[in-house]
């Protein structure tokens, strides 16, 4: 999906604007809960209302160095780490693979083998696509 809406333009920030607020309004509903939420402030609030104009509304709160600043988003993004790693260890298992997280000449060199082993296909299927890393893979097909 994060490749699919990358590729109509969106940069990082609208995509996370969006995503977020999608994520807290849904669960707000799915709990019946009415109050403020909140997120790190990462863009202007006029920026990101504008993103979100045509998205349900809630009372979201954009809170600076939210990490630093709120219990809950400090816990919500420890628990947003522990099952970003849970999905990645499935890949993991899918693959008989360890993955290298990030990026350098480890991954590139992972990403290579990656192809000879389970085809380029696969690997789009588990890599953001608009990295430096994956765009060198396609100058050297």
């Amino acid at each position: 999906k994060y490749n699919e809406v990358h590729q109509s333009g969106k940069n990082m920030n609208v995509m996370k604007a969006m995503l977020h607020h999608n994520v807290l309004t849904k669960l707000a509903r799915r709990l019946n809960y009415s109050g403020n939420l909140y997120i790190d402030k990462f863009l202007t609030r006029k920026n990101y209302d504008a993103i979100t104009k045509d998205m349900p509304q809630a009372k979201i709160i954009l809170v600076p160095s939210g990490e630093q600043n709120s219990i809950a988003i400090a816990a919500a993004s420890i628990l947003a780490r522990y099952y970003f790693l849970m999905e990645i260890a499935k890949i993991e298992r899918l693959y008989n693979e360890k993955i290298p997280l990030g990026a350098g000449p480890i991954v590139d060199k992972f990403a290579r083998n990656f192809i000879k082993k389970h085809g380029r296909t696969n690997l789009e299927s588990i890599t953001k696509h608009n990295f430096r890393n994956f765009k060198d893979l396609a100058e050297d097909a």
